[in-house]
């Protein structure tokens, strides 16, 4: 018996960091986003076997598993 599995699944990361003046000039609002994706997927192959005359489920699942994230320098220039 053969079975799969599929699971995608994704996420927005939304950030906003308000800077003192005595840091950055003019109260600077820094805003950074970035997003995710990840794929999930796998095969589930069963089979019937004895062992030492008891009767059991031999169970294989290969699974893949894909994460994408975006990178983002995270540089603040003060000016200075």
């Amino acid at each position: 018996m053969g079975l799969w599995v599929f699971d995608p699944d994704s996420q927005i990361s939304k950030r906003a960091v308000r800077a003192r003046q005595a840091f950055l000039a003019a109260g600077y609002l820094a805003n950074a986003g970035s997003f995710t994706g990840s794929v999930d997927g796998g095969l589930i192959f069963e089979r019937q076997t004895t062992l030492g005359g008891a009767a059991m489920t031999q169970t294989l699942e290969p699974r893949v598993y894909y994460l994408y994230s975006e990178f983002d320098e995270q540089h603040v220039s003060t000016g200075l």
